[in-house]
Order: structure tokens, then C-alpha cells, then sequence
């Protein structure tokens, strides 16, 4: 079975509806398994691994009520698929992309997460947060142009595009062709 027939298989229903004692999802090594391959396909979701690898940073998929999503920790990420639902493959692969970078940027200076005992003046706080935020999403932009436009996987292009971020995608392809120039 293809990566991508393997991942959308895992994500099938999002694991159990509610009950059950685990938060994690039933399929969890399946997903992870295959959306790590695929991000190991491309020069910027290596990085990441590589990164993670290096790190000890350890990787869940979660069952929620509502959102699909993405949290990072310093030394752990988690996507999340609403339980009962399908998750689209290729936003496993997006999100694990964004986990994984916001846990880099936990070692980056000025972009880790302020300490709750010592907040900054709320302007900087908000500064810092768009600033990850705008970094997270640009690295995401770059997995999906990775994957899409040098691999082929042109799934992953519709879905960021499903996602609303086509418009990021096509500049971001744009600056890459002027690059090449």
C-alpha cells in the first residue's frame, strides 16, 4: 500500500467517538508512520524530523471533540483529528509539519513560549506569537511546495488550498520560480 493509501486508511474515522480511556488515537502509529515518510520526502519536512530525532521530541495523534490541530510542546508534539471523523491525510502531514517546527522554535531565542511567572508587556507577547505563528505557517507553505510542485503530490496542494492558504501557496511558488531565475 502507497504512503498515501496508508495514511488515509489510519486516519479513517478518527478513532472511537468519545469513549475509551485514551486520548490518543486508535491508528496513531499507522499515521505517524505514514505522515513521517512523507515529510521525509522533502528537503524542509527532513529538517524537521531530523530535528526531532536529534531532540527526543516524541510525536502523538490525539482524539478530540472538535478540531482538527496541532500542539507543540519542548519535548513533545501532538496533532489532534476529532473523534468519529475523517481526518484528511494531507493535513496530518501539515499539522505535524507546524507541531514540529513550533517545537524548534521552543530553542530558538525570542521565539520560545514567555515564562508564565514572567510574562512580557502584553505588545511584546503579541509580537512573539504572530512571529511564531508567521513562521510556522511559512515552513508548512514550504512542505506543501516541497511535496506538491518538486514531488508531486498534489494532494497536499489542495488541501493547504482547502485550508485557505492558497493564495500564501502561489506566492510562495512564485518566489521560488524567481529564485531559480
Amino acid at each position: 500500500m502507497d504512503l498515501l493509501g496508508k495514511l488515509n486508511k489510519g486516519l479513517k474515522f478518527g478513532g472511537a467517538q468519545g469513549g475509551g480511556t485514551s486520548v490518543y488515537h486508535d491508528n496513531e502509529g499507522a499515521i505517524l508512520d505514514a505522515a513521517t515518510k512523507l515529510l521525509a520526502k522533502c528537503q524542509t519536512g527532513q529538517a524537521l524530523l531530523d530535528f526531532a530525532r536529534e531532540n527526543g521530541i516524541v510525536m502523538h495523534v490525539m482524539r478530540t471533540k472538535q478540531d482538527f490541530g496541532f500542539t507543540p510542546e519542548k519535548s513533545t508534539v501532538y496533532i489532534s483529528t476529532p473523534g468519529g471523523q475523517d481526518m484528511p491525510a494531507m493535513r496530518a502531514v501539515i499539522h505535524l509539519a507546524g507541531a514540529l517546527r513550533q517545537a524548534e522554535q521552543e530553542r530558538i531565542p525570542g521565539l520560545e513560549r514567555p515564562v508564565p511567572t514572567k510574562l512580557p508587556p502584553r505588545d511584546q507577547f503579541v509580537r512573539t506569537h504572530v512571529a511564531k505563528d508567521r513562521d510556522t505557517l511559512l515552513t508548512q507553505t514550504a512542505v506543501v511546495y516541497e511535496l506538491g510542485d518538486i514531488y508531486g503530490i498534489s494532494e497536499i496542494v489542495d488541501e493547504f488550498a482547502r485550508m485557505g492558504y492558497h493564495s500564501l501557496y502561489e506566492a510562495y511558488k512564485e518566489d521560488m520560480k524567481s529564485q531559480e531565475a
